[in-house]
């Protein structure tokens, strides 16, 4: 029988011939330069991939992330372009990979394991849960923001010093870890739209991204900055591409949000992506730390036997259901809409819960 496993060196050209005959012949560009970091070579022990002595059958890919929060770090491993040779779906090839991306993801020592699909009940079967909170901002040509700034130089160009890009995309409070090399690959990401916004002094005050390969067109998915100068990005970018534009943001972003609203940006709230929990135990001792830091007293959260219990010393809950989980760690839901807590223990609760959780858009595989 024939078992995922990693593709050697000399396998790597057949690999991606197989993603682009599959998923980018229409295009001008791979998914090699789509998705940099995941397809490096550096990273191709975390591809999976099924083969016959003639061809490719299935593939997946991994890509680890180091998650930092204002509370906590979070190991997490997003998976990918899981595709099947179209003659030979229904044959089970896809979760073999997935499968077998899951036990990589478990060596790996991830905390949890994330992707994007629309593919719902096909994952819930791996323990996929839809989590995660986003808010999607809808910039139209009514949006009318009350304060402007006269001062600022727009570019559009991908000739930016990363590391000037980086100390901003740093201030933010969830960030996935990333070096200066790591940006300049992104930079370089086909179909994507790089805007900066300068002041006077020749200081780089704000930056957005539109689009990525054949995703997120039309989606600013990633941007970092000072409001002020985000705002005046966003109406940039709206009138000179002269369409809507989606801005999606973590829910912690409260005043972009709120300043956005203000100016007329519709917000719609919605689901972050499909989160499977790898380390149960671990994700709860990092629910504990981070309650203690947050000052939060007479609580736990902890794993026993497969099953979470949480509460206080007076009010104790439990569950072994992996979707219920998913929700209390990531959400949507506040746990008080999931469990008839006392009022003392639903304030403990939903001050720690959902834990917050972001992907920026270049992240994504």
């Amino acid at each position: 029988m024939l078992k995922p496993r990693p593709p050697q060196q000399n396998e790597l050209p057949e690999v991606i011939n197989f993603l682009d005959s599959n998923m980018r012949k229409d295009q001008s560009w791979s998914v090699r330069e789509e998705y940099p970091l995941a397809f490096d070579q550096q990273n191709s022990h975390n591809i999976r991939i099924i083969r016959s002595e003639e061809q490719i059958l299935s593939h997946a890919v991994l890509k680890p992330l180091i998650m930092k929060t204002p509370y906590s770090v979070f190991n997490v491993c997003m998976m990918g372009s899981v595709l099947t040779d179209p003659t030979l779906r229904n044959q089970g090839l896809a979760a073999q990979v997935i499968e077998d991306c899951i036990d990589q993801a478990t060596l790996m020592k991830s905390d949890i394991l994330v992707l994007w699909t629309d593919l719902f009940d096909f994952y819930k079967k791996f323990g996929f849960e839809l989590a995660g909170t986003e808010i999607s901002l809808i910039i139209n040509n009514s949006f009318n923001p009350k304060k402007r700034r006269n001062d600022l130089k727009i570019v559009e160009n991908n000739k930016v010093d990363p590391q000037a890009l980086l100390r901003l995309y740093n201030l933010h409070s969830i960030t996935t870890h990333r070096t200066p090399n790591d940006i300049k690959k992104y930079l370089q990401i086909p179909n994507s739209r790089v805007y900066t916004a300068w002041n006077k002094n020749g200081q780089m005050e704000a930056y957005a991204i539109e689009g990525k390969g054949v995703d997120l067109q039309g989606y600013v998915h990633e941007w970092g900055g000072n409001t002020s100068a985000l705002i005046e990005l966003f109406c940039y970018i709206q009138k000179q591409q002269n369409r809507e534009i989606m801005v999606i943001s973590p829910p912690q972003c409260k005043n972009l949000i709120r300043q956005c609203q203000e100016g007329g940006a519709l917000p719609f709230e919605g689901i972050l992506g499909m989160i499977k929990i790898i380390d149960k135990a671990e994700l709860a001792r990092k629910a504990q730390r981070a309650a203690r830091r947050m000052g939060i007293t007479d609580f736990a959260i902890e794993m026993h036997n497969d099953t979470l219990y949480f509460g206080t010393s007076e009010e104790v809950f439990k569950t072994d259901s992996e979707a219920d989980m998913v929700h209390l760690f990531f959400g949507p839901q506040r746990p008080s809409e999931m469990y008839p807590f006392s009022e003392e223990t639903q304030v403990k609760l939903n001050k720690l819960l959902p834990l917050p959780c972001w992907i920026w858009g270049w992240d994504s595989i």
